[in-house]
């Protein structure tokens, strides 16, 4: 299976070329929907457990100083639909992008994340009735890719060619 390699915008491609730092498998896996990565007794599309401790982790500590103000947030958050992960790379990492929303509240209080595949990290935007909030302390480098998906939430990534 060869990797198509796409040029989105800022030097991003689809996962490299050739001496890929992630797996197609791995790439398929971190496809599946927000929900299904971060909560037990999920699984994706083949039937296989969706459901990934690091990544769950990640984001419990990503919403750490949210629930602490309240204890719900986790809750409603992720009460809304969820898109399936959108995952590409860099010359840093390689990222897993979800957007989740408080349900029938999409439109004005929802979270995009982004998932380091690499360090197991996630940092966040919350976007709040118009008000952005970065989650996580996103570095410099990464937080141009949380507000400039937003525009553009529709990447075509992780593409795959057969031989």
């Amino acid at each position: 299976m060869k990797k198509i390699l796409l040029t989105l915008f800022a030097g991003l491609t689809v996962c490299q070329v050739m001496a890929s730092p992630l797996a197609s498998a791995d790439c398929r896996h971190y496809q599946a929907f927000f929900y299904q990565l971060a909560e037990q007794g999920y699984t994706d599309d083949s039937g296989q457990v969706a459901y990934d401790a690091q990544f769950d982790r990640a984001f419990t500590h990503l919403v750490a100083p949210l629930v602490s103000k309240d204890r719900r947030f986790r809750d409603k958050i992720t009460s809304g639909p969820s898109t399936s992960g959108e995952v590409f790379a860099d010359g840093q990492g390689v990222y897993v992008r979800h957007e989740l929303c408080q349900a029938h509240q999409c439109a004005d209080y929802k979270m995009i994340t982004l998932y380091d595949v690499r360090s197991k990290r996630m940092v966040g935007l919350l976007l709040d009735h118009g008000k952005q909030r970065p989650l996580g302390s996103p570095s410099g480098d990464v937080l141009p890719l949380l507000t400039a998906s937003q525009a553009n939430s529709r990447l075509a990534l992780c593409v795959s060619k057969a031989p």
